[in-house]
């Protein structure tokens, strides 16, 4: 199951560009894996309830509801394992389902650490963000106040544009980005101390060593692969077991930059070892 970050849809996973190179869901696909990218409450073809009522945990416990309806079979039958990769925000959601059910097999948190860089970003999304409906883009959507959209001049922050296509990003910018709900990032940073406590499973980590949101500049954060796991390791239960993979020379936008490979591999290798 994939779930993508904030202020973003679907197409994150499975960019509508070229002949399908820049897409996860094509990778795992031809992998054969069963894959289902998910819009989020408020987020592209799903219900936009009002704002107030799109938080952290109304994620979790929607994405819950959908992960155990796989694991009875009623949606997909014949699956023999699930395995959440989120995407930023998306990640934290994951973390929170896992915790929830256990009806997961495995985490795959991409572009997340559990660390003061991330809880700053969620600290300034009222800076970066705008009321949706004065973005042009949604101008026309039935939308209250409540929910935001990237203001202008912080679209494109994501990418390491050394390592980032110009076309790709223009095509997700009018195809991947969304509007969210000003009451979703402080409610998941109110819910950093224990959304991985209660984790007793795989979890793998996989973040740029140029992004920013995840790992500061200059990667201060992220120096290694084996420093990142080992730095996450105490915030998941006894049980669990922590690896993770430092995509070199991407941003945040692992999926959309030119080393995306590297990080589609080490989540392909991660979930082979699950059956």
């Amino acid at each position: 199951m994939l779930i993508p970050g904030w202020l973003n849809n679907r197409n994150y996973w499975d960019l509508p560009y070229g002949d399908g190179e820049y897409s996860y869901v094509r990778f795992a696909n031809q992998r054969g894996e069963a894959t289902l990218a998910l819009d989020r409450l408020g987020t592209g073809a799903s219900w936009h309830p009002p704002s107030a009522s799109l938080t952290y945990q109304t994620h979790v416990s929607t994405i819950a509801q959908v992960v155990d309806a796989l694991h009875t079979g009623a949606l997909a039958p014949g699956l023999t394992s699930i395995v959440l990769i989120g995407h930023s925000y998306g990640s934290r959601i994951a973390y929170g389902v896992a915790s929830t059910t256990n009806a997961v097999d495995a985490v795959v948190a991409t572009s997340l650490r559990q660390n003061w860089i991330s809880y700053l970003a969620l600290t300034a999304s009222p800076v970066t963000t705008g009321v949706a409906t004065q973005n042009p883009r949604f101008a026309d959507d039935d939308l209250d106040p409540g929910y935001v959209a990237t203001l202008p001049q912080w679209s494109g922050t994501g990418y390491n544009r050394d390592n980032a296509d110009p076309n790709v990003i223009a095509v997700a910018e009018q195809t991947v980005q969304d509007v969210g709900s000003t009451f979703e990032a402080p409610t998941a940073r109110d819910a950093l101390p224990t959304q991985s406590a209660g984790i007793n499973i795989p979890v793998l980590i996989v973040v740029g060593s140029a992004d920013n949101l995840t790992c500061g500049p200059a990667a201060v954060d992220c120096p290694s692969a084996a420093e990142v796991a080992a730095r996450e390791r105490g915030l998941f239960g006894p049980a669990a077991s922590v690896s993770a993979t430092v995509v070199s020379g991407s941003g945040h936008a692992l999926n959309l930059e030119r080393t995306r490979h590297q990080a589609w591999n080490s989540i392909g290798e991660f979930v082979d070892k699950q059956g």
